[in-house]
């Protein structure tokens, strides 16, 4: 209960520093904390904008992390909508460009996602 509360005020918060921050790289950080936060609420329609917000401003300042993180997430995104070839394909976009960045860290979190993508797919196809 307490948990979403506390998510929807982080939210509100994050709104109004994207909407007074100024367009450059920087304003990539709060889009990607947006963009967490509304998947864990599940909020998938309302999160994929801010995907699609963060990755156009990422490539327009070449900001590598960025477009690394945001990558990851859309693939994410995908996933939740059961688009299975988008989201493998985003997973293998962002694995390489964390391999990129040498950030281990970001590309075991791809492979756990991509275990948990086969894993749900195979449970689908039994049935």
């Amino acid at each position: 209960m307490f948990l979403g509360f506390s998510q929807t005020k982080e939210i509100d918060s994050l709104f109004i520093e994207l909407a007074f921050q100024k367009q450059d790289s920087t304003k990539v950080v709060p889009y990607l904390h947006l963009i967490k936060s509304l998947y864990a609420l599940k909020e998938y329609d309302r999160g994929i904008k801010y995907v699609q917000a963060s990755e156009k401003l990422s490539y327009s300042f070449n900001y590598q992390k960025g477009i690394a993180e945001t990558t990851f997430y859309k693939a994410l995104y995908y996933a939740e909508k059961n688009d299975y070839i988008n989201a493998i394909s985003g997973f293998a976009k962002a694995k390489n460009l964390f391999i990129e960045q040498r950030d281990t860290i970001a590309v075991a979190k791809v492979h756990n996602s991509i275990g948990t993508l086969e894993s749900t797919a195979a449970t689908l196809l039994k049935v």
